[in-house]
């Protein structure tokens, strides 16, 4: 199968469950409150939306702020907007509270079908309790599913937590030869 089949394969499984695909539950006491449902981004409701863009500017901005790169909540919006973009949204059973979420496409990288991970943020209060650690093996399971090459993303140098975390599961820098940036585009095999 060619690389832009493997795409058009992959954003088609998951089309087909789309809407309400409870994949995995978390398995620690906390965890046994929340749910972690997969969308694309014209299915969440306002509310969700609102929740998502305020863990992202708050997460989010000061890095930007802090770099070369300009922070845009309306560039960070329509990035969550485009066609394909797919979310895996942990919400509190109880309150509906989004507590972390993935962004993720399934795109080209160098002639290779490969899962991009384009946002992972978990809400502040909320750190330190496995929302980041659970997101990532589910990320890493759908591209392994559904037959990607790589998971590739993008990260700010002085996100040091961030950072720790990727290199921990095997993260390691796309293209070594990149140069000096204020973010590093890192990855890590499926096969």
């Amino acid at each position: 199968m060619g690389m832009k089949e493997s795409i058009t394969r992959a954003t088609n499984l998951l089309e087909f469950n789309i809407d309400d695909c409870s994949l995995k539950e978390f398995t620690t006491s906390y965890f046994h409150s929340s749910t972690t449902k997969c969308s694309k981004a014209h299915k969440l409701s306002s509310h969700a939306e609102r929740q998502i863009l305020d863990i992202l500017e708050s997460n989010m901005k000061p890095l930007y702020l802090d770099s070369k790169v300009k922070w845009s909540l309306d560039q960070k919006r329509d990035e969550m907007t485009f066609h394909n973009m797919r979310f895996l949204v942990c919400a509190e059973r109880s309150s509906n509270q989004i507590v972390g979420f993935s962004t993720f496409m399934f795109d080209e990288e160098d002639g290779e079908a490969v899962l991009y991970l384009y946002e992972l943020q978990v809400r502040g209060k909320n750190r330190k309790q496995g929302i980041a650690t659970h997101l990532m093996s589910l990320v890493e399971d759908i591209a392994l599913t559904t037959g990607m090459s790589h998971v590739v993303l993008t990260v700010f140098l002085k996100n040091t937590v961030a950072m720790s975390m990727y290199v921990k599961r095997g993260y390691k820098p796309h293209y070594p030869d990149r140069g000096i940036y204020c973010d590093e585009i890192m990855s890590r095999s499926c096969q």
